[in-house]
């Protein structure tokens, strides 16, 4: 995910209602793969998300009760839209569903599949990618004044909620290097139903800044744009890769401890979030701290500020 797409969502595998809701722990993108050491034991667990401690308990997760203000859930239902197949550079409306196929990537290069899309009014998007034949489509959108959203994860399932101008024409590139195959993409006005949130869960965007260090020194630091599914009246957090069970509650924030034992590297992960039930703001920080019995370095702690949290769904 490039630092400049200010307002890229990155996605779950599946649909958020179908996320495994087993303990996890948050890993930033940046350094903490580089210092696993010489062996690389523990790096296959690096993502931009939560890492699956699959088979924890988390029956008994607090919980909270917020009601937010009135007009912060977004819309419900998902518009009426129209569903037809399009070809390599077609051009899209509004409230579509297309359907396309995108060929294998060869080698080091990756096939591109490019829409078009010139909006009408100013307005907020909602754009879903998937496929369940194309193990790794990404997503990118260019408009003609170099602006840039992107959705990159290890799956074919990609979001993006993005603002749009009226007149200015946007690119979107579906990409792979992976095998290819059929795909969806969804072109609507931001809606729960689109995302199949349950009716107690919020979808709520963030910018991520992190900075690491290890053994003291400068190991790595990034800037992402992300968001969460959160539950507070059932207790969890969901992130692209996983869900987190709440630890502590207090008022309208929660906490969450974790830990990790991954052989030769162990983590422990802390997360604190607050939320504004008035305005929808939610705000908070994060730490993780890896310790490698074996490498190049003994300790890695990763600091993550969590700023422009906000329910949109």
């Amino acid at each position: 995910m490039s630092v400049s797409s200010a307002k890229t969502i990155r996605t779950a595998t599946s649909p958020f209602s179908t996320v495994t809701r087993g303990a996890l722990v948050l890993s930033a993108t940046l350094g903490l793969a580089a210092c696993g050491g010489g062996d690389g034991e523990g790096s296959s667990s690096d993502s931009n998300g939560f890492i699956d401690l699959s088979g924890a308990d988390v029956s008994d997760a607090p919980v909270i009760d917020i009601t937010f203000a009135a007009g912060i859930r977004g819309a419900e239902a998902e518009p009426d839209v129209s569903e037809y197949a399009v070809s390599d550079g077609d051009s899209i409306m509004i409230h579509s569903r297309v359907s396309g196929s995108a060929l294998p990537g060869v080698g080091d290069t990756a096939s591109e599949f490019e829409l078009n899309y010139t909006p009408l009014v100013d307005r907020t998007v909602l754009l879903i990618l998937s496929s369940t034949e194309a193990p790794n489509l990404d997503i990118e959108v260019r408009d003609t004044f170099l602006g840039r959203e992107q959705s990159e994860n290890a799956n074919s399932y990609e979001v993006l909620l993005m603002e749009v101008d009226a007149g200015r024409t946007y690119t979107m590139t579906i990409s792979t290097l992976a095998e290819g195959g059929q795909f969806t993409l969804l072109l609507t006005e931001p809606n729960r139903a689109s995302l199949g949130l349950t009716d107690e869960e919020y979808f709520v965007t963030h910018q991520r800044r992190g900075s690491t260090l290890c053994d003291g020194s400068a190991a790595g630091a990034y800037i992402q744009d992300n968001y969460w599914i959160i539950n507070w009246a059932e207790g969890y957090i969901s992130d692209p890769d996983g869900t987190l069970s709440f630890s502590e509650v207090e008022g309208n924030a929660f906490s969450i401890e974790q830990s990790l034992d991954l052989g030769s590297v162990t983590e422990d992960f802390s997360l604190t979030l607050d939320t504004n039930a008035r305005t929808g703001v939610v705000s908070g920080n994060a730490t993780q701290t890896r310790t490698f019995s074996s490498g190049e370095y003994n300790q890695c702690v990763t600091e993550i500020d969590f700023r422009d949290g906000q329910v949109r769904l």
